[in-house]
């Protein structure tokens, strides 16, 4: 072998081999897992060298980097001439099985292995066809095509070098620096090198992450055959999102155009989310000059506008609230700042501020709401600040808050959820015309539209008043604050099923 290896290096040759990780996988004698044997995870420890393997492939083409290093001939560059899976004639042999293997190796060979980590793995997939006049029954079906009617037996997602289209199926994996991305191109889920998975608003920042930054430099995250997205670190699980064992066959990860990552069962079914639909700010976000988000509607739009001002519009109608910051500076930009307060500045002072800082009360976030309020929310999904500019229906599942509001159209009547937790419907100007009467009960209370139809007003946990209009079986219900000074609920029948009576009043 010496010889050869000499002469190979002079001539300046790589040296190449075929590595059959099937072959591996079959004769181990148990000792080697499936997973391990498909590429697809796995951690192994060599008592050698002290690197960690995640697949099988890598440990075996390191196996023969170490042995060229022993022959003097360390930087020689290895490539794999054949590698594949069958996909019948022996164990585990099906085009399940061959694909998954082969898209992991479509995944892995865009980085390298722990002993060579800058050098991308060179290899070519054995076979283009299914070779039918071999005489064993396993020789002939590693192909990724038949031969009698040219059609691929399964599909492999080669992409390109970084961007995967905006899909993550089973058996893929993301590593360092390979992204998803939605098909507007505005949402990008990326792989860092930190060893953290981020899903980025491009230009804007960060809209979620798997907190896992600094655990390792090796990291990547894999949607396995069991249906389970995890992250790996240093050959350790470092986040996942718990979907394995559902027996809802295949998964996949869609990044949206509407800013949410979803993973869906076979059925087309969402199993878990983001929740990071595009009608939202989080911390560490910023809207700068001309960006904006909207209601999931399309009907509500906030925008940072180029003179400074921060406004929310009901799109082709009005505008329905302003920061009042204009300026002349081009750095204008709102904050949702890491200790919840929103802030616009200009040239790096503060113009504006929500006044929601430091209130311990966990994470904060601001919604575009479909009914045309903006909205902030702590950790436990209270509403903590708002603009008070809902439209004049409540429907089934809206809360009103302390201080939060619904308006007639014309802007004359207000039902409003008081500090002092009375719900009141007040014509304006004028004085109260209707009210709970649960003044002083409580100091936290709301008021929902339940899912049953029952509107509840709740103060210290307790209801305090309802409208009785549950169990009906009369489809969605909602509540209408209507110009006559009327506030009505409505079946979908458009039916009234119940009302404050405060006509012309």
């Amino acid at each position: 072998m010496q010889p050869l290896v000499n002469w190979l290096a002079t001539v300046r040759s790589d040296f190449i081999c075929n590595i059959y990780p099937y072959f591996t996988y079959i004769n181990s004698n148990g000792q080697i897992t499936l997973q391990f044997g498909r590429l697809e995870s796995g951690s192994v420890t060599d008592s050698n060298n002290g690197k960690i393997y995640t697949n099988l492939l890598a440990q075996r083409l390191d196996a023969v980097y170490a042995a060229l290093g022993r022959l003097g001939q360390g930087n020689m560059r290895v490539v794999v001439g054949e590698i594949g899976w069958p996909t019948s004639g022996g164990t585990a042999t099906d085009t399940d099985n061959a694909r998954i293997h082969n898209q992991n190796l479509v995944n892995v060979a865009r980085g390298g292995t722990p002993l060579k980590p800058n050098w991308r793995i060179q290899t070519y997939i054995f076979a283009m066809f299914d070779e039918n006049q071999k005489a064993a029954s396993l020789q002939k079906s590693w192909g990724l095509y038949n031969p009698s009617n040219f059609q691929a037996k399964y599909t492999i997602n080669f992409g390109n070098s970084q961007t995967l289209s905006n899909r993550i199926t089973q058996g893929m994996r993301l590593s360092s620096g390979q992204f998803v991305e939605s098909k507007n191109q505005v949402y990008k889920l990326i792989m860092q090198a930190d060893c953290n998975l981020v899903l980025d608003r491009i230009g804007v920042g960060p809209l979620w992450a798997s907190n896992t930054a600094g655990y390792a430099s090796d990291g990547y995250v894999e949607l396995q055959s069991d249906g389970n997205a995890v992250v790996y670190g240093g050959g350790v699980a470092r986040w996942a999102s718990n979907t394995l064992g559902r027996n809802d066959g295949a998964h996949r990860i869609d990044v949206q155009d509407d800013g949410n990552i979803v993973m869906y069962n076979e059925a087309n079914q969402a199993i878990w989310a983001t929740n990071t639909a595009g009608n939202r700010i989080i911390q560490g976000m910023r809207l700068s000059s001309g960006q904006f988000v909207m209601s999931k509607n399309q009907v509500y739009k906030l925008i940072m506008h180029a003179d400074c001002k921060l406004v929310l519009y009901h799109i082709g109608v009005r505008p329905l609230w302003t920061s009042h910051t204009n300026g002349s500076a081009s750095d204008g930009h709102l904050h949702m700042q890491s200790d919840g307060n929103a802030v616009v500045k200009i040239g790096g002072v503060s113009r504006w501020t929500s006044g929601t800082g430091g209130r311990n009360d966990g994470t904060h976030r601001l919604d575009v709401q479909d009914d045309g309020n903006l909205v902030m929310y702590n950790e436990a999904n209270q509403a903590i600040w708002a603009t008070n500019t809902a439209g004049s229906r409540i429907t089934q599942g809206s809360r009103l808050s302390s201080g939060q509001f619904v308006m007639s159209k014309n802007r004359v009547y207000k039902f409003i959820m008081q500090a002092d937790c009375n719900l009141v419907l007040d014509h304006i100007g004028v004085g109260p015309v209707w009210t709970s009467n649960t003044y002083g009960l409580a100091p936290d209370g709301y008021m929902e539209l339940q899912s049953d139809g029952n509107a509840v007003l709740y103060g210290g946990l307790v209801a305090r008043w309802a409208s009785h209009t549950f169990g009906r079986n009369d489809g969605a219900h909602w509540i209408d604050v209507q110009d006559d000074g009327n506030t009505v609920m409505y079946n979908e029948a458009n039916e009234a099923i119940w009302a404050t009576n405060t006509a012309g009043r």
